[in-house]
C-alpha cells in the first residue's frame, strides 16, 4: 500500500464546506429557473409581437440579457468552486478508504478524480470509483460483498442527465440567431438548470453519508491510525 495513505484524514470540515456550495448551487438554480421563465415569456411575447413598440421590445431584451448574464456568471463561479471542492473531497475520501485498510481497491485517490477528465471513460469510471469509496467506507474489510446503494444509482443517473442537458444547452447556444432558436435555447437552459437541482440534493446526501461512515469506521479502528484534520 502507498505509504502516504496510512493517515486517516478528518474530512468533516471539507464535507461541510462542500455542502455549503452545493446548497448555494441548489438555491441559485431555483432563481435561474425563474429567470429562464421570464426570458422565455419575453421571447414568446416578441414572437407574437406583443410589445407596443420597438423601444419596449428593446428594453425587454436588454433587461433579460442583463439578468441572465448576472445569473449565468454566478452559476459559473459557484459551479467552478463546487467542482474543485468536490474533486478534493473525492481525493481524500478515497485516501481514507485506503487508510481504513480496504484491501483490493482498484482506484487510487488520483485516478478517482482523473477519470472525470478522460473522454468516454468519464461516463462510467467516476461512478465505479465513487461506488468503491462508498462500499469501503461502509465496511472496509468486506466491501466487495456489499450491494450498491440506490443513492449511487440516483446520483450517477442525475449526473449523466445533467451532462446531456448541458451539452444540449451548448448546442442551442451556438445556433441561437433568431427568436425561434432563442426560444429553443431558453427551453434547453431551463432543462439544464432544473436537472442540477436534484443532482445537488442527492450529492449532499451522498457526501454526508460517506463522511459519516468513514468517521464511524475510524472510531472503531482509531488505535491504528493518526488522524489529520483538513
Amino acid at each position: 500500500m502507498i505509504t502516504h495513505l496510512n493517515n486517516f484524514r478528518d474530512i468533516t470540515k471539507l464535507t461541510n464546506f462542500l455542502k455549503f456550495f452545493l446548497y448555494a448551487s441548489l438555491v441559485l438554480n431555483f432563481f435561474a429557473l425563474l429567470s429562464d421563465y421570464l426570458e422565455y415569456s419575453a421571447l414568446i411575447n416578441a414572437q407574437n409581437s406583443a410589445y407596443a413598440s420597438a423601444e419596449s421590445l428593446h428594453k425587454a431584451v436588454e433587461l433579460n440579457s442583463s439578468r441572465q448574464a448576472y445569473v449565468g456568471i454566478l452559476q459559473m463561479i459557484t459551479a467552478l468552486l463546487t467542482s474543485i471542492l468536490f474533486l478534493r473531497w473525492i481525493y481524500f475520501s478515497n485516501a481514507n478508504a485506503h487508510a481504513l485498510k480496504a484491501n483490493g481497491m482498484q482506484f487510487t485517490p488520483l485516478w478517482s478524480i482523473v477519470w472525470y477528465f478522460v473522454p468516454i471513460a468519464h461516463l462510467w469510471k467516476p461512478y465505479q470509483a465513487m461506488n468503491e469509496i462508498w462500499k469501503c467506507s461502509e465496511n472496509p474489510h468486506q466491501w466487495k460483498s456489499i450491494k450498491t446503494d440506490s443513492i449511487l444509482h440516483w446520483w450517477w443517473s442525475l449526473w449523466i442527465l445533467s451532462f446531456l442537458a448541458d451539452h444540449l444547452l451548448i448546442r442551442y447556444a451556438l445556433d441561437a440567431h433568431d427568436i425561434q432558436t432563442s426560444i429553443h435555447f431558453a427551453i434547453a437552459n431551463s432543462i439544464s438548470d432544473f436537472m442540477h437541482i436534484p443532482l445537488s440534493a442527492v450529492a449532499i446526501l451522498l457526501i454526508t453519508r460517506i463522511s459519516s461512515m468513514q468517521m464511524s469506521q475510524q472510531v472503531r479502528q482509531a488505535g491504528g491510525y493518526t488522524m489529520i484534520s483538513l
